[in-house]
């Protein structure tokens, strides 16, 4: 960073300040390891006194410049040094024309970025420097408690910044402070960007490199983080309400729903959706599987979230237990979402979240079993309703072909729906255009694991192959049984080898040995008939040739 004042928008202050200046960059430097490292990341960043009311100090983007209150003491401007150069190091995703949602957790998550690290320095400080870390400490009682609790438990630099970090969202009066500031810059554009949790977090929370926030990338869907006031969501919603009229439904911003509504007295209420969720849920209570699934989806906690395209692209997130579906989604669209969300959220664990260290086996295998079941659920409730909603049942045969006529052949011949959700299940494994595509979903999860330390196990551990039951009844299907047989473990060859490259790989740069996806075997090629046929068509032209010629 620079202490001279390059920018000529802001008036020259005495040359005393500027010593100051450099003295607060050598205390930051000289007593905090976390500090100086922020210092270094901010580049050629500018750093002058400047009055701002009521703030000890702001970054201004646009002239790349860091300001300090000169009226506040050195023990607050040393932290807040560190936090406004954190911001200068941030690597903030543009977008043009942000969402709702996008807008206000974007705006969250490199605050409390920032205040994680200005936190670690604080506390670094600590011994030389006491009166830092006590004005920190007082000022933000939770995130300092977070971070210290996580130092006293021998946890990792991320770890602590982690637990930093997800602390600052807990002072709910403070977060609402910043949301109100937000929504006043708030703009009708008729189309609007969204960016997911996953893509915020790790474009703005690193840490030496790596993603401090990695093992919790749904964090900004959790309870914890998707709150917002009364005031905040009621703006807001004044200012939907007017851009839909002006422009029209279509541009309706229906991420607003995924926040959960704090009232002043604690209560909670979530959005404005109430209704249309209870009538998705009268229709389906004409389902006897659907129903069973309703109620265990119920002792779960979970939410149902209308939200942006993009949030509900994502599908239901375990971590959160929230379902998202699109706001703007028909009765049909919304119904089957809601169905392939509940049955993610009420499977047993082992298909939820995979644990960053299990095998390639066991992502490959569990992922397979999640899709095959919600196919098999989805399958089952759509035809129970095929009469009721008809192009429910459409939209599953359209997508699902192998399995919607598993289901309907079995449950016509025999009329269970345990052998029928049976012969579904199995059904998805038939299906290579299917198979490949959740395969190709994994490989990419595998790919951006493997470049990790300690990625993977070199053993199978903790990895379960439990059974799956009927929403509500009884298991109808042995899972550890199905996956060993060959049609299971059937693999194109393309994956397989990749799989093999990206074991091989780990291995060689010191991480563990998983050769798991030997276990696997290739499908056959397909060898062309052209060649053969055409020699065929030769031969029989000759003789027809010859035959005429005699």
């Amino acid at each position: 960073m620079k202490t001279d004042d390059l920018n000529p928008a802001f008036s020259a202050r005495p040359a005393s300040d500027g010593e100051r200046l450099k003295n607060l960059m050598r205390a930051v430097s000289e007593n905090s390891p976390t500090g100086a490292e922020v210092l270094k990341d901010a580049g050629d960043c500018s750093l002058l006194f400047k009055e701002f009311p009521g703030s000890a100090g702001a970054y201004l983007r646009y002239f790349n410049a860091v300001t300090l209150n000169p009226f506040c003491s050195d023990s607050v401007l040393f932290s807040t040094l560190v936090h406004e150069a954190r911001h200068a190091a941030q690597k903030v995703p543009e977008v043009k024309n942000p969402d709702i949602w996008t807008k206000v957790q974007l705006n969250r998550v490199t605050e409390a970025d920032a205040m994680a690290f200005e936190c670690a320095a604080a506390f670094e400080a600590r011994k030389n420097l006491p009166n830092v870390w006590e004005k920190f400490a007082v000022s933000h009682v939770k995130v300092a408690k977070a971070y210290v609790d996580a130092v006293c438990e021998n946890t990792s630099k991320s770890a602590a910044l982690a637990s930093a970090f997800k602390a600052w969202f807990d002072d709910r009066r403070y977060v609402d402070g910043y949301d109100q500031k937000e929504t006043e810059l708030f703009l009708s554009y008729p189309e609007k960007d969204a960016l997911t949790s996953a893509q915020i977090l790790r474009s703005v929370c690193r840490y030496g490199g790596a993603e401090y926030m990695s093992a919790e990338e749904n964090f900004l869907y959790s309870e914890r983080a998707s709150f917002i006031s009364e005031n905040v969501y009621d703006t807001y919603e004044r200012k939907n309400a007017a851009r839909e009229e002006n422009l029209s439904a279509a541009c309706k911003d229906f991420s607003l729903s995924a926040f959960s509504v704090e009232t002043p007295f604690k209560e909670k209420r979530y959005g404005k959706n109430a209704e249309r969720e209870q009538k998705l849920r009268e229709a389906l209570s004409f389902s006897p599987t659907a129903k069973a699934l309703a109620e265990n989806f119920e002792k779960t906690g979970a939410r149902i979230v209308f939200c942006s395209p993009r949030m509900a692209s994502e599908g239901s997130d375990a971590f959160s237990k929230t379902v998202f579906i699109e706001g703007a989604a028909s009765e049909t669209e919304a119904l089957y979402a809601l169905v392939k969300g509940m049955r993610s959220l009420t499977r047993p664990a082992d298909y939820q979240i995979l644990p960053e260290t299990r095998t390639m086996r066991e992502t490959i295998l569990a992922n397979r079993v999640a899709a095959a079941d919600t196919g098999a659920v989805l399958g089952a409730v759509c035809y129970e309703l095929r009469k009721e909603n008809p192009e429910l049942w459409r939209k599953f045969r359209a997508e699902n072909p192998s399995q919607a006529v598993a289901y309907a052949k079995r449950i016509r011949r025999t009329g269970n729906g345990n052998t029928a959700l049976e012969a579904a299940f199995k059904a998805f494994f038939t299906d290579k255009t299917a198979v490949r595509g959740n395969d190709e979903a994994s490989l990419s999860e595998i790919e951006r694991r493997s470049k990790r330390a300690g990625a993977f196990s070199d053993a199978a551990k903790d990895f379960l192959l439990k059974d799956l039951s009927v929403p509500g009844g009884e298991k109808y299907v042995s899972v550890a049984a199905f996956v060993s047989s060959r049609e299971a473990s059937e693999m194109d060859e393309d994956i397989f080898a990749e799989l093999k490259r990206i074991g091989a790989r780990v291995a060689a740069n010191g991480g563990a040995c998983d050769n798991s996806a030997a276990s696997f075997c290739t499908r056959p090629k397909k060898e062309s008939i052209m060649s053969s046929g055409k020699k065929v068509g030769a031969v029989l032209a000759a003789w027809f040739k010859g035959k005429k010629a005699r």
